[in-house]
């Protein structure tokens, strides 16, 4: 597995550790496995893109299934060379929520396209993108349509919060972080990275986006100028007269 996994693209990787980061869970063990899933709206992002991806890099079969008891679409992975994989690069065993971080492989290896991809992946798995109406003195169009651009990673680890700005910074992508604590004394604070308007053209340019999902409602909006409120992939993909926005 080392071997076979040192010859691939470092970049793949890089993505795969961001998919990780958001949707993923692992542990060694008395149980061996890796599992990731999303919701049942993504199984085009994760049929399409994501298991061919982890195809790819530890050439394995993968096949995907829906988790009905969670209404998610995802895959689970038994080998012990590829969990210990993630082991091996600083992914928490077991319960990662409160304290994943970005890979020092990563972090640490100035190298803009890592940093591209594992945005990317975490992203496509734990953020979104949405449309607000403008308020104040705009028109009537921007008052009466979701038209302003909104990025959102939101995560309970402060350490996955901190190093994805770090990350953005080097980028030179605009963005905030913003903590919002806990009311409840057992519950985690919540840190979201926030980007607005311009820097969400940055971030399709620079680092964009796998997910269909996402993606689509950003087409949207470049084709008629705001994103309807509550639309679903379906109705997307009507608007953009195509069957499908994977562009993996």
């Amino acid at each position: 597995m080392e071997n076979e996994v040192s010859q691939t693209d470092a970049g793949k990787i890089a993505e795969i550790c961001g998919i990780h980061a958001g949707d993923g869970y692992l542990r060694l063990g008395r149980q061996t496995e890796m599992d990731i899933s999303g919701s049942l709206e993504e199984r085009e992002y994760y049929t399409n893109y994501i298991i061919p991806l982890f195809e790819s890099v530890f050439l394995i079969k993968i096949m995907g299934r829906t988790f009905p008891s969670r209404k998610t679409y995802g895959f689970v992975i038994r080998n012990k060379d590829v969990v210990t994989f993630f082991i091996e690069l600083g992914f928490p065993n077991g319960k990662k929520t409160d304290i994943v971080s970005i890979p020092k492989s990563i972090l640490e290896s100035r190298d803009p396209n890592l940093y591209k991809k594992f945005l990317r992946g975490l992203f496509d798995t734990d953020g979104t993108i949405t449309f607000l109406r403008r308020k104040g003195k705009y028109c009537l169009f921007k008052r009466m349509h979701n038209v302003y651009p909104r990025i959102t990673i939101s995560t309970i680890s402060k350490r996955l919060a901190e190093e994805s700005a770090f990350l953005l910074e080097k980028l030179s992508i605009r963005h905030s972080l913003q903590t919002q604590k806990s009311k409840k004394p057992n519950e985690h604070d919540n840190y979201r990275i926030w980007l607005y308007g311009a820097a969400v053209e940055s971030w399709m340019k620079i680092i964009g986006s796998k997910n269909p999902v996402q993606l689509s409602k950003y087409l949207v909006w470049k084709k008629i100028g705001y994103c309807p409120a509550g639309s679903t992939y379906a109705d997307r993909l009507n608007i953009l007269g195509v069957a499908s926005c994977s562009n993996g």
